[in-house]
């Protein structure tokens, strides 16, 4: 996902979501695991075999983060 906003001059990239998109037209899952551990979901960090659902956790993750930001937290 990406946003530009030329008039801003900023762009703002969310990425890491590829994780079971790879070789899934032909209907397999897979067990490789890559990405943030924080955001893979429970059977990915297990090496259990996994599937596109897992982005949707990743993005759950995601957004829940986005929710419950506090500038004033920041170090």
């Amino acid at each position: 996902m990406i946003k530009y906003d030329p008039d801003a001059g900023t762009f703002v990239k969310l990425g890491g979501f590829g994780l079971a998109t790879k070789h899934m037209n032909d209907g397999q899952s897979h067990t490789q695991c890559s990405g943030v551990d924080e955001y893979l979901a429970p059977e990915v960090r297990q090496g259990r075999r996994y599937d596109t659902k897992c982005d949707m956790y990743s993005l759950g993750v995601t957004v829940q983060h986005m929710f419950n930001f506090d500038a004033n937290t920041l170090l």
